[in-house]
């Protein structure tokens, strides 16, 4: 969810269709075709960020750099989750009026910020609120961070090794426990990122088509190996801890990612790709959206088909989305306008 300076269109339309797809699984999920629906987006969705991100990047080579573009992740993605986090507390107690709100209330999500989740302290389940969707920034931060960091003392074999032992603590502390600022799933998704890097180097939009196949019947057989019975909803969920037949997840993961972007490698020579680049392009704003909608769920969960509910909610989403661009676009215009009407100062004066 981070720009870079030369944007690459399939790219931002891989994001876009990623984040729809993440509001889809998040509301279809009950029933044999929706528990279906649900476990296949699962199956890559989130992994799909992270190896994006990691195609985007580009590593640090100097202290200076590291320092320089930690700032900048931190401005662009540590500050928004943290913000909307409040913002949303805030406004959830001005609505629902909880009668709980006393001292440990505002522990409680002192933790929820501090944890970056839902889940245990000390044994305890269920003692700290759920931190909620933007709970991918905050690891995106996370992992950016130290990624830059590691590539700072290891060359790219050791970097390669060493992410791929702290990706399997990662998995073995997570399974067990959860970790500050979700140091676990940090550690667990580091691999994500290198596989970004790898899948750059070989530039896969020479042959969509190959690496389409070829990554489409991987991912589907990967698929079957994990869930032989369709009612089987046991998926891959990074902030629940949940790594079915671990490593093959991983993979499945990978390969699921690798054909979307094959697909979305070809869906960029047609027109409709650019409502889709739009939003991966802003996708950081349609999460935020997304975070938000539960303050107006009584509409879009109203209807009792859950296909009808996620339509709702993709509508609506999409539509608070455009506006927000709308405006956004309309300020630029009226401050390019503004900048032309200021005169200039006379340097003889």
């Amino acid at each position: 969810m981070d720009c870079t300076n030369k944007r690459i269109e399939w790219i931002d339309t891989a994001k876009g269709i990623t984040i729809l797809l993440v509001i889809i699984a998040h509301t279809v999920y009950y029933g044999n075709t929706g528990s279906i629906i649900h476990t296949v987006i699962y199956s890559f969705h989130m992994p799909l960020f992270f190896i994006l991100s990691g195609f985007t990047a580009t590593l640090t080579s100097t202290k200076e750099d590291f320092l320089i573009k930690t700032k900048k992740l931190a401005m662009s993605l540590l500050v928004p989750a943290y913000v909307a986090y409040i913002c949303k507390l805030f406004i959830c107690m001005v609505i629902d009026k909880p009668d709980n709100i006393n001292f440990n209330f505002f522990i409680n999500h002192l933790y929820s910020m501090l944890y970056v989740s839902k889940g245990k302290i000390n044994n305890q389940q269920d003692l700290i609120y759920l931190f909620g969707y933007i709970w991918f920034l905050v690891v995106l931060f996370l992992c950016r961070t130290l990624l830059n960091y590691l590539n700072l003392l290891l060359n790219r074999e050791q970097l390669i090794f060493v992410t791929s032992l702290l990706s399997l603590i990662g998995y073995a502390i997570g399974i067990q426990t959860y970790m500050i600022f979700s140091f676990d799933i940090v550690l667990t998704v580091l691999p994500f990122f290198l596989c970004g890097q790898f899948i750059k180097r070989i530039n896969i939009s020479k042959a969509p088509f190959m690496y389409g196949i070829c990554s489409f019947l991987i991912w589907i057989t990967g698929l079957f190996l994990m869930h032989p019975h369709p009612r089987n909803t046991e998926h891959l969920d990074f902030f629940a801890r949940k790594y079915p037949f671990y490593p093959l997840c991983f993979f499945t993961a990978i390969t699921g990612s690798v054909f979307l972007c094959t697909c979305c490698i070809i869906l960029s020579k047609l027109h409709i790709s650019k409502f889709f680049a739009l939003i991966g392009k802003h996708s950081l704003i349609l999460l935020l959206i997304h975070y938000f909608d539960s303050i107006w769920k009584t509409i879009w969960i109203s209807p009792s088909d859950q296909y009808i509910r996620v339509l709702l909610r993709l509508l609506m989403d999409i539509a608070i989305f455009l506006l927000i661009i709308l405006v956004r676009i309309l300020i630029n215009i009226v401050k390019k306008r503004t900048t032309k009407l200021v005169p200039l100062k006379d340097n003889n004066l």
